[in-house]
């Protein structure tokens, strides 16, 4: 499956069930015991919508965030995850340079 035909949270996690070794999958997908907190992150999740707009100019749209005193590109990062390099060859450093190459950084 390529990225064009994934849609949402939901297509990734079956094309990665699909792709990923049976122990990376659920370590990657997985939640701690009860799965609460997962539960609980997907009802807040869930409380949100978007509503699309087109034909509206973006152009001058950023998704630079101020946190802590210091900017950055987006308001998020990538979790540290000691299984990257095997979810994918060298995922880790593809993560790393991604990040990087996106002005994303440790503070």
């Amino acid at each position: 499956m390529s990225l064009s035909a994934i849609l949402s949270l939901d297509d990734f996690e079956h094309a990665a069930r699909r792709r990923l070794p049976r122990p990376v999958f659920a370590y990657v997908s997985g939640a701690v015991e009860t799965n609460a907190s997962w539960r609980d992150n997907r009802a807040a999740f869930d409380a949100w919508g978007f509503v699309p707009r087109v034909l509206v100019d973006v152009s001058k749209r950023s998704a630079r965030a101020k946190l802590l005193g210091r900017e950055y590109a987006q308001p998020f990062g990538i979790a540290p995850m000691g299984i990257a390099a095997l979810s994918a060859y060298r995922g880790d450093i593809v993560l790393a340079r991604g990040a990087a190459a996106e002005g994303s950084r440790s503070p």
